[in-house]
């Protein structure tokens, strides 16, 4: 399930507008932007012109959960009902 925030901050699925900090990780999706080694190497991706994904959208997540909270997926599942 997509969160309000991968779709309209991280713009998943949105080719060229996504963020490049987006990563599947083992708990589900994880913003790469506060880490220096995963920042560095996906900067350097961006400017080699190897990435599709080239968005830089916010300041950084420092709490997956956002990214993947069930709670918060099914509150917004049961609004659209």
């Amino acid at each position: 399930m997509i969160t309000d925030h991968l779709k309209n901050v991280c713009k998943i699925g949105q080719k060229e507008k996504t963020c490049r900090y987006l990563f599947a990780g083992e708990n589900g999706f994880e913003c790469g932007k506060l880490n220096p080694a995963l920042k560095e190497m996906q900067d350097s991706r961006v400017y080699m012109m190897m990435l599709v994904t080239e968005g830089d959208n916010c300041d950084g997540v420092s709490d997956n959960a956002i990214l993947n909270d069930m709670d918060y997926i099914n509150k917004k599942l049961n609004e659209d009902k």
